[in-house]
C-alpha cells in the first residue's frame, strides 16, 4: 500500500515533468517561426490611364528584416491586403516562397511605379527562385488569383500612402 504521502509526491513529479516537457515543445515552436517585424501600413492604389482598378491596405517592407520575413509563417490574408516590398534602388530582384503559407501574386514595378512583370501562382513553401528578367524597385505581393481577377497589365501603376 502507497501511502497518501506517497501519492501526492508522485502527482507533485508527474505534473513538474509534464511542465518541462511543455515548455521543451513550446520552446521548440517558438524557435521555428522569428518573431514578426512592426510592419509600417498604406494604403496602395493601382491605376490604368488615372482611373483606380484596386485598392490596398498594404504592410510596407523596405528594411531588410521586414523584407526578408514578408509574409512568411501566416496562413491567410483578406483579399484587399497585401504587401509591398521597397527596395531602395532599381535591381534585378529575386523572390522566394520559403516559409510562406499562402499562393501569392508577385506584381514587380519600376522606379517609375508602373507594372513591369507579374509573377502569378507562387507556391507556398517553395523554395525555388522567383526571377522575371526584368530590374524592378517595388513588389507587391497579393493573394494568388488576383493580378489576373483585377487584369493588371504592365504599364500600371501605384499610388501608396502611409497611414
Amino acid at each position: 500500500m502507497t501511502s497518501k504521502k506517497t501519492k501526492v509526491l508522485n502527482t507533485i513529479a508527474a505534473i513538474v515533468v509534464a511542465c518541462i516537457i511543455l515548455s521543451f515543445i513550446v520552446v521548440s515552436c517558438l524557435g521555428s517561426a522569428p518573431s514578426q517585424p512592426q510592419f509600417q501600413t498604406g494604403e496602395l492604389v493601382i491605376e490604368r490611364d488615372s482611373k483606380t482598378i484596386e485598392k490596398l491596405s498594404v504592410e510596407i517592407a523596405e528594411t531588410n528584416r521586414e523584407m526578408e520575413y514578408g509574409l512568411m509563417f501566416r496562413h491567410d490574408m483578406a483579399p484587399d491586403h497585401g504587401m509591398i516590398f521597397l527596395f531602395p534602388y532599381p535591381q534585378h530582384i529575386q523572390m522566394w516562397m520559403k516559409n510562406t503559407f499562402l499562393p501569392l501574386d508577385m506584381v514587380f514595378f519600376s522606379e517609375d511605379r508602373k507594372i513591369v512583370a507579374i509573377a502569378a501562382n507562387a507556391r507556398p513553401q517553395d523554395e525555388n527562385i522567383i526571377d522575371t528578367g526584368t530590374n524592378a524597385k517595388y513588389v507587391l505581393e497579393i493573394n494568388a488569383g488576383l493580378a489576373a481577377k483585377w487584369n493588371l497589365k504592365v504599364g500600371d501603376q501605384f499610388l501608396l500612402s502611409r497611414k
